[in-house]
């Protein structure tokens, strides 16, 4: 039987993402996938990058950058 993933999960050896297709035997049944004839997943949403920095060294320049804008 063909199921579509609707979230993360492992079977048959593999990992298998939202929307991936895959086969299993007739009959099984988990949450995490549904029959491909039944399937009305949509694709996973992608998270945006947060503005601002991202690391401790990107921090400490822009808080340099401020404290010497303020100083000159």
């Amino acid at each position: 039987m063909r199921v579509i993933a609707t979230a993360v999960g492992f079977h048959g050896g593999s990992l298998h993402k939202p929307c991936d297709g895959f086969d299993v035997p007739d009959g099984s049944k988990a949450s995490w996938y549904v029959p491909a004839d039944k399937a009305d997943v949509a694709p996973p949403k992608t998270r945006r990058k947060a503005a601002g920095p991202e690391t401790l060294s990107d921090v400490t320049k822009a808080d340099n950058e401020a404290l010497g804008a303020g100083l000159v």
